[in-house]
Formats: structure tokens, C-alpha cells, sequence
């Protein structure tokens, strides 16, 4: 999948290295990193009891 949208955000310093440490360990880049760890929470999230599909619902792209 091509992606063409660029996202940043803040972080303090300790956020970083936890990201970079993620990522070091497994060998991905620190974006690589985030798309698997937000998906991952998804994931999680949607295992709730009556939250089924609350969450991926609601991180599928907006309509303009």
C-alpha cells in the first residue's frame, strides 16, 4: 500500500527511546513500529466484551 498522508506528533524524550527500542528489537523502522502497535491495540480493544468493532470503527478513515 502506497501511503502519501504524512502524520507527526510529539513525544518527550523517554518516548522516544521507548519507541526506538521497540523498534531496534524488532528490526523495523519506528513507523513500521507504530502501524504494528496501533493495530495491535486495536485488536486488543475489539477483544472487549460489547466493544466489538467500537474501536476499529472508529479509526477508519473520515469521509470529507
Amino acid at each position: 500500500m502506497i501511503r502519501t498522508t504524512l502524520f507527526t506528533f510529539r513525544v518527550n524524550k523517554v518516548e522516544r527511546q521507548q519507541i526506538e527500542r521497540i523498534a531496534n528489537r524488532l528490526q523495523r523502522t519506528r513507523a513500521d513500529t507504530l502501524r504494528m502497535l496501533v493495530r495491535a491495540g486495536l485488536s486488543v480493544l475489539d477483544q472487549q466484551p460489547g466493544k466489538e468493532g467500537a474501536y476499529a470503527k472508529a479509526a477508519e478513515p473520515t469521509k470529507l
